[in-house]
């Protein structure tokens, strides 16, 4: 039973409140302020011993990282503890002092309810990219697979340029459209016809693309 330990923890968390964030963090043009571990240590133990509750944080370490699990005791013989934060160690002894101190700070103020950090996930969302038919231009064709888009955003064959297109749309064909697009990915065909009769090889039509004139 655990009874009594929530009772404590509810009415320790009634009194805690969020740590004072005097240290200034840098990510290149991104800041934010934080609570440090002596800090937030020196605002919840009073708390906590009042209503006879204690932390515990073991260290462990596996595969390159170290792990944190915080334990939070009462003077009941009851516990509850989180599961383990596992963040890289780093390559240095430094480096792994570090994470251990931040897995620390983490674990403890999650198992009681505080927060010792702005809420920075805003810093860190990336953009996201904008589609033509969001930027407010036509939406392209879906390329066929091994298309790609040129730098000039017309879409030729992967492995040529768009260049290839316009010559594959130069063809003279008597029925394919006066101005052909300036690459063409054969999205429509039809039976290519000479003298209004329909050419064929080895006894089948013959296929071309109904934008350009090309074979395919």
């Amino acid at each position: 039973m655990t009874a009594e330990l929530y009772a404590a923890l509810a009415a320790a968390q009634a009194q805690l409140v969020n740590p004072p964030k005097d240290r200034t963090a840098k990510l290149g043009a991104y800041s934010y302020t934080y609570a440090d571990l002596p800090t937030i240590l020196d605002a919840v133990r009073p708390v906590l011993a009042e209503h006879h509750l204690a932390v515990v944080q073991s260290v462990s370490a596996m595969d390159g990282q170290v792990g944190v699990r915080t334990i939070v005791i009462h003077s009941s013989g009851e516990s509850i503890e989180s599961e383990t934060l596992w963040l890289p160690a780093g390559d240095t002894p430094q480096q792994a002092g570090s994470a251990v101190t931040y897995a620390r700070r983490y674990s403890l103020c999650a198992m009681l309810g505080i927060a010792a950090d702005e809420d920075d996930d805003a810093g860190h969302v990336q953009p996201k990219k904008v589609s033509r038919r969001a930027a407010g231009k036509p939406a392209a064709a879906e390329a066929p697979e091994g298309y790609g888009e040129g730098p000039d955003g017309s879409t030729a064959a992967a492995g040529t340029s768009s260049s290839a297109g316009e010559e594959a749309s130069s063809i003279p064909n008597s029925e394919s459209p006066s101005t052909p697009p300036a690459s063409c990915l054969h999205l429509e065909t039809r039976v290519r016809r000479k003298d209004g009769r329909i050419e064929t090889r080895d006894g089948h039509p013959v296929h071309e693309c109904a934008a350009c004139g090309v074979e395919v």
